[in-house]
């Protein structure tokens, strides 16, 4: 079953994570961890992102990030594959380093961003690989705290919720995370399963609908089905459509279920070709045939409209995979 698309649009908010392959380590020295910082700041300033928070850990990454124009996929592909290719030279291996793609959680950026950002900055104490969050260099909780300058690290939203001070609104910053200590945070690696979206059932909803809006959708349905439709409205018979005879009637039938193949099921004109003996460069050009007649004649646009309506009535649409 074809996997859902990256949910993307401007302003979209993300708890992003990723383990290495098998749970094994993708960090081993202090090189790793800037390599991975470095490369991370790189495609922030190539394709620019808001990066609310980070932390670093042995074997896994957590990232919180407010995407703008360019689409997450886009970034984080070439982003973990430049790592990867580094992590890869440097000691020698070939193969993945992360475990599957990496996670995406879009969030309800009104009710989850703090606490996210706690549960990410916790990561290194809940793992006991430190006993004072401002000693890991890892994570982006120092430059909250103001011990170290980032400007890339958007930390000004987060700490306004605070203070409109400074330095109060970095203390009670501190002491908020060291409170959420106590809570019982579930593993993300764990509950992921499908979910996609953390948010209430309104923010579902304007989700779903903004993914409508963004990516074609094709439908469940088979080369079959749409040939005999075509068939019946056209009042010709499927068999026939495979003799190498001209005609006129069976020649549109032919380009008109190439036509809704590709545009209903995402399917292509060699499958059709090969299903009747042609050529998919014919297809090809008998297609733009009709886009030029479809953008000329409002009757035709009707029927073909009406058809389509028709082929997909009852069916299950999905959405393409997009990395």
């Amino acid at each position: 079953m074809p996997r859902k698309p990256r949910i993307h649009y401007s302003g979209a908010f993300y708890h992003l994570f990723s383990r290495g392959n098998q749970k094994q380590p993708i960090f081993f020295d202090q090189r790793d961890h800037s390599e991975f910082i470095s490369r991370l700041q790189h495609y922030h300033k190539k394709y620019p992102f808001q990066l609310y928070a980070y932390a670093l850990m042995p074997n896994h990454f957590h990232c919180l990030i407010e995407a703008q124009e360019t689409p997450l996929s886009k970034i984080f592909q070439a982003f973990l594959s430049s790592y990867t290719q580094y992590f890869n030279k440097k000691y020698g291996r070939v193969g993945h380093l992360f475990q599957g793609r990496y996670k995406a959680i879009l969030c309800d950026k009104e009710s989850y961003l703090l606490e996210l950002v706690r549960y990410v900055h916790l990561n290194p104490l809940r793992a006991n690989l430190t006993q004072n969050l401002a000693d890991y260099p890892w994570t982006t909780y120092s430059v909250y705290i103001g011990q170290r300058q980032e400007s890339w690290i958007e930390t000004h939203l987060v700490l306004s919720q605070f203070s409109s001070k400074i330095e109060i609104a970095r203390d009670r910053f501190a002491q908020f995370i060291l409170d959420g200590i106590s809570l019982n945070y579930e593993d993300p690696f764990e509950k992921i399963g499908s979910q996609r979206i953390q948010g209430s059932s309104e923010f579902n909803s304007k989700v779903e609908k903004k993914l409508q809006e963004t990516f074609s959708c094709f439908w469940e349905i088979s080369l079959d089905e749409i040939e005999n439709e075509v068939c019946r409205v056209l009042g010709t018979y499927p068999k026939v459509l495979q003799h190498p005879d001209r005609t006129r009637k069976e020649a549109r039938a032919r380009i008109w279920i190439a036509y809704f193949w590709k545009r209903l099921k995402g399917g292509t004109f060699k499958e059709v070709g090969k299903r009747y003996q042609r050529e998919p460069t014919i297809l090809t050009m008998q297609m733009k045939r009709l886009q030029k007649l479809l953008d000329q004649d409002p009757n035709l646009q009707k029927e073909m409209a009406h058809l389509e309506r028709k082929l997909i009535q009852n069916k299950k649409r999905f959405y393409p995979p997009n990395s």
